[in-house]
């Protein structure tokens, strides 16, 4: 009786073993900030570049929401000079599709104020400046994408997917007048 309860535990313990592996690949773990969860946080110590990127496919009515952090310090340690930020945010259909006539773009400050806003496609560009003599810091700003509806157009964009990039530059220099720090 013992040996037949020893033969189907071994197995099973092997079985409990794979499972568990296999299931640790399907869990992520969310970190959360001080200042909450986020799409991407841009960490400049010096001047630099650092992109996301993603596939939107929305539905009429509906919307998604991502933050956005640029900071001038990480990893324990802190940018030694002032420091310009630029967040490059670009919004055009996915390869060949058309461009969603409705869909909307609008990045927000953290107290929720519209900064900038574009319908369709195009390039939103907001700019910052960390000075030396402020230590740590931060910025925050949130992109929604939002497609109100029009039932006479909606079914011409059925399955359309849009391209979201957002491009954050960093440089100890300020970019010149009608250059952006991309150009410098």
């Amino acid at each position: 009786m013992k040996k037949a309860i020893f033969v189907l535990l071994i197995p099973l313990l092997i079985l409990n073993f794979i499972m568990s592996k296999t299931l640790k690949c399907y869990t992520a773990a969310i970190k959360a900030s001080e200042n909450g969860v986020y799409a991407k946080r841009f960490v400049f110590l010096r001047s630099g570049s650092e992109s996301y990127s993603a596939y939107i496919k929305i539905a009429p009515t509906e919307s998604d929401e991502w933050q956005f952090v640029i900071c001038n310090y990480g990893d324990g340690s802190i940018c030694a000079t002032d420091l310009y930020y630029e967040l490059l945010f670009n919004f055009s259909p996915r390869g060949k599709e058309n461009v969603i006539s409705e869909l909307k773009l609008t990045v927000n400050d953290s107290a929720g104020n519209a900064l900038d806003s574009i319908t369709g496609a195009g390039t939103l560009h907001i700019t910052g400046f960390f000075p030396i003599d402020k230590g740590k810091q931060i910025y925050t700003c949130k992109a929604k994408i939002s497609w109100p509806s029009n039932d006479k157009e909606d079914l011409r964009y059925a399955g359309s997917q849009t391209t979201f990039n957002v491009t954050a530059t960093a440089s100890d220099i300020p970019a010149d007048e009608g250059r952006t720090l991309t150009e410098i």
